[in-house]
């Protein structure tokens, strides 16, 4: 079945992502239909004029002149009458009136939540506040686009506003602009069916799965409980399949009562956790319903996608007002080393980097995202050039971190530049899980403890962690509900995460304070597939007084976005993608590199290290496992994924060491990565000694205590003095030999860390053996961690 009708319905949506502005005081739409006259018996023959795009204006200025109209004849008192004493989750247009002199609000249709505070938004409008204060003078009205937060889900989202003037107040309503493009696609879904009836589900649905990142629609049958998907915008596999499945079992709310606001409003949003096509992740989704004809026509989007599209929109906005200076107002002073995603700003003739939010020292360089993409540079330009925007995914420094990571940005072409924000796709994969788990708690609470602690949740490696300030009360991965947590028995639970550079109840109540934002910190903790220990990166968020959390090993974070851009090029690129994998010669590298197996013979097809491998067989993962090679394979064939620990030759060394790999299954084939297990060790151990540095600077005043034959230190590199320490003396004379000490400073300035390998005398057999040595700036110090080559020896 031809896809061509529903193609111009897509592309047509997705190009009206961002309307454009119209003369101030006037509607881009002309239709004035009241939404307040439209009732449930309408409903069935005028859906389209609630809910379509070219309507949506129309409704903001029905809602505002309602609300004139009702002052007008209430005076100040619909002040109060029109703000509802708790919050609403309107799931459409609501009315607000701010001050129109000091912009206070005095009526809000959302809640109390923002009276007597500035709309501050409107500071950092389209264009300046004075000059849309000045139309409004003049015109009576004016509609203008900036950040708030959506009262519905908290998200801070790019909003559309008509205000009007009246009584020197400001009368004002508005939508969120993702909102509206879902549900613009539900709009064009229905009328397609209204046209063409049963025959729009075969237009709707593709011929094969499609990887995308535009919306799509869906739609299930409304008359059967389970909800069986008629329709689908992307994946036919999931026709006649349950939707109820997703929507009811990570909801927001009961399912019950999503479809109670269906039959008696006609349309809602609900979120819920659900697979994104574009990242194969898991991730919370955003979903408007729409009932019609016993039929729900739905389409949504993925909350992590709207922030990067959010933010870099509101970095367009800015330099709308500002210029190219607002480039320095994007870029800090310092690096900021945090998670969350930020803001860049590339020349598109040049690509050279003009504003970056995390990272101020690549302004000026020529940026690396779009070489090292998943597509082709040309694909992405040409992507740009046709539609404006596109998404692309590369593995970059997550400053959080401070190791590479898979990053999916969002791009968007205007006056010359790519303006651009992404996230990082492991953190994306934990921040869901926790959300995974609140909305889970939210349906039902009851049973939800009980599924954590069954592993009900665990995915991906991941598992979630509720707890209050004092006690854990559902863990997926060990029964260790109700165990109290204080400074004294905190490191009885290092199965789970030890010795924290604050607390770990100290953590929980920062994160109970968060007031529900996401709260991240980093923690050490022992590996349960080696048994070493490793930096966790942590995300918490807290709801109803509990704080909902989980995490991962960075180490291990780092090699899945090895294998994450690796797919995305298989997807993008089919079999040429083993071509760009395998490098024309060995490279000798430190980093973790990608490899493709033949799922059934274990052939080399690609590997990212060296040419000479490809065609061989990979034995090393099948014949030193340290588990049954044919339970791997099983893992594999039930889950798609699994991690495997083998030792393998590191090409840096040149020394088999043991190494844990992730690998996961597409179409026949087995892409992996994996760390060397007493590198990342090191690396770690040194950012565990800058954790409990920055908690209490006692690092400076106390010995460093490792396991024999490994050394920590941390030296001042200008002046090499180094601080106390309990074992031999800290090798920094003999670590500068190898690499002058400017330089050292000059390569941590800007990198994460650095290997220096020498040689010395190991007091424990008095042999001379190579000592290698990992080093991380932080403060004016550099933290060390170093080990002796018999620490190398394979020792699962």
């Amino acid at each position: 079945m031809s896809r061509a009708v529903w193609t111009i319905l897509v592309a047509a949506a997705f190009a009206s992502s961002m309307l454009p502005l119209a003369a101030d005081g006037q509607s881009n739409q002309t239709d004035s239909t009241d939404p307040a006259d439209m009732r449930m018996q309408d409903r069935m023959d005028l859906p389209a004029i609630q809910y379509g795009m070219e309507h949506i204006e129309a409704r903001v200025q029905s809602v505002v002149m309602e609300t004139v109209q009702r002052y007008t004849q209430e005076g100040a008192a619909v002040f109060h009458t029109m703000t509802p004493e708790a919050p609403q989750y309107t799931h459409d247009i609501h009315p607000f009136i701010i001050n129109g002199t000091t912009l206070e609000y005095v009526a809000d249709g959302s809640g109390l939540h923002n009276m007597g505070d500035i709309e501050d938004g409107l500071e950092r409008a389209d264009r300046p506040l004075d000059i849309i204060l000045d139309n409004i003078l003049n015109d009576g009205s004016a509609w203008a686009e900036y950040i708030s937060t959506n009262p519905d889900n908290g998200e801070r989202e790019f909003q559309r506003v008509w205000l009007y003037g009246h009584d020197g107040y400001l009368f004002g309503a508005g939508y969120y602009i993702q909102d509206a493009r879902a549900q613009d696609v539900v709009h064009r879904a229905l009328e397609l069916y209204m046209a063409e009836g049963s025959r729009a589900f075969d237009i709707i649905t593709p011929d094969d799965i499609v990887t995308t990142a535009a919306l799509y629609p869906f739609v299930v049958n409304a008359t059967i409980p389970e909800l069986p998907a008629l329709a689908h915008g992307v994946n036919p596999e999931l026709i006649g399949r349950s939707a109820t499945a997703a929507i009811s079992g990570t909801s927001d709310r009961p399912f019950e009562d999503v479809m109670v606001d269906l039959h008696r409003d006609g349309g809602t949003w609900v979120e819920y956790i659900y697979r994104n096509p574009d990242t194969h992740t898991d991730q919370l989704k955003r979903t408007w319903l729409y009932l019609y004809d016993d039929l729900v026509f739905a389409s949504g989007y993925y909350i992590p996608d709207s922030r990067a599209q959010t933010l870099a929109a509101e970095a367009i906005r800015l330099y709308g007002t500002g210029g190219e200076s607002v480039f320095e107002v994007i870029t800090p002073d310092e690096p900021a080393y945090s998670s969350g995603s930020y803001p860049f700003v590339i020349d598109a003739e040049s690509f050279r980097v003009e504003a970056h939010g995390a990272f101020p020292y690549l302004v000026g360089v020529r940026s690396h995202y779009l070489d090292a993409a998943d597509k082709p540079l040309n694909d992405i330009l040409g992507e740009l050039d046709e539609y404006g925007e596109a998404w692309v995914s590369y593995v970059s420094e997550n400053p959080g971190t401070r190791t590479d990571q898979l990053t999916r940005s969002y791009l968007k072409a205007h006056d010359g530049y790519i303006f651009g924000a992404g996230y990082s796709l492991p953190d994306s994969r934990a921040l869901s899980k926790v959300d995974e788990a609140i909305y889970t708690y939210r349906a039902d609470p009851d049973p939800t403890f009980a599924d954590i602690n069954t592993g009900a949740l665990n995915e991906f490696g991941l598992v979630p962690l509720v707890s209050n300030s004092t006690t854990i009360l559902a863990h997926g991965a060990l029964p260790i509900a109700g165990y109290q947590l204080s400074p004294t028995n905190v490191e009885s639970v290092l199965s789970v995460m030890i010795a924290f550079s604050k607390p770990i109840r100290e953590h929980m109540n920062l994160a109970l304070e968060a007031d529900g934002q996401e709260y991240w910190f980093r923690e050490i903790g022992v590996n349960p597939y080696h048994g070493m220990s490793l930096i966790n990166n942590y995300v918490t968020r807290s709801y109803d007084g509990l704080a909902f959390t989980s995490s991962y090993f960075v180490s291990e974070g780092d090699i899945q976005s090895r294998v994450d851009l690796a797919l995305f090029s298989y997807a993008e690129n089919g079999l040429a993608a083993f071509d760009a994998i395998t490098p024309d010669k060995l490279i000798t590298t430190d980093e973790s590199y990608p490899f493709v197996l033949n799922a059934t013979t274990l052939e080399v097809m690609a590997y990212g290290a060296s040419p000479d491998v490809v065609g061989t067989i990979y034995d090393s993962i099948r014949d030193t496992s340290t588990r049954e090679f044919d339970k791997v394979l099983a893992d594999i064939e039930r889950d798609g994924y699994t991690w495997v620990v083998h030792t393998a030759v590191n090409p840096i060394t040149g020394k088999e060491q043991l190494k844990q790999s992730w690998l996961q299954e597409r179409d026949g084939y087995i892409f992996g990565a994996g760390y060397y297990i007493i590198d990342a060790s090191a690396r770690d151990t040194s950012s565990y000694f800058i954790l409990v540095y920055d908690h209490a600077h006692f690092l400076l005043n106390t010995p460093i205590s490792l396991s024999v034959g490994w050394l920590g230190f941390i030296v001042d590199p200008l002046t090499g003095l180094t601080h106390p320490h309990d074992d031999i003396s800290v090798p920094w004379a003999a670590i500068t030999a190898e690499v002058p000490a400017g330089e050292i400073i000059r390569t941590l300035e800007k990198e994460p860390g650095m290997w220096v390998t020498y040689r010395a005398v190991n007091p424990l057999n008095d042999t001379e053996e190579d000592v290698r040595v990992w080093m991380a700036l932080h403060d004016g110090h550099v933290f060390g961690t170093a080990f002796y080559e018999s620490g190398w020896r394979p020792n699962p």
